[in-house]
């Protein structure tokens, strides 16, 4: 976009405000970087280093989980249609009438070392940072999934 393209007149201030923006669309993500100035060349907001901000594609999955009840071997809570994203942010796991079990799931897309790409699946106890288990599969699975026994659940990526 040209540099002062887009400009409107500030309700707080009063003052003429420029903004330019840049855009990248890709498959796999999103760049933007804006800036915004007003009619003296003050700054509204930009980023100094002008680096664009980067946003990936989220995938959704949809899937199933199976928490064994406490003291009960070989009987589980069972709750299915469960949706994640597979951008890392860690989810609570709730049972089917609403109660909430003392676990989160997180499904991430990350990268390790000097490039390894890898969709990772962690438990984690509600509090505690280290994960109870984490498993990792290609970042193009379509399924991926974990079996503890006591924890079972199986993802698969929605089109």
């Amino acid at each position: 976009m040209p540099p002062k393209l887009c400009n409107i007149i500030s309700k707080s201030s009063g003052k003429k405000i420029f903004a330019t923006y840049s855009l990248l669309l890709t498959k796999d993500e999103v760049r933007i970087r804006d800036e915004a100035f007003d009619s003296n060349c003050s700054r509204i907001y930009y980023r100094e280093d002008k680096v664009h901000h980067k946003l990936k594609r989220c995938h959704f999955y949809k899937g199933w989980l199976l928490l064994e009840k406490a003291g009960l071997k070989d009987k589980f809570y069972s709750m299915h249609n469960l949706i994640w994203h597979d951008q890392g942010k860690r989810q609570k796991l709730f049972l089917e009438d609403g109660k909430p079990t003392k676990y989160e799931i997180e499904l991430a897309a990350v990268v390790y070392g000097k490039g390894l790409e890898v969709l990772k699946i962690a438990i984690y106890e509600l509090g505690i940072t280290k994960a109870i288990m984490d498993a990792w599969a290609s970042p193009s699975s379509k399924n991926i999934g974990v079996n503890l026994r006591w924890f079972q659940d199986g993802l698969t990526m929605l089109e």
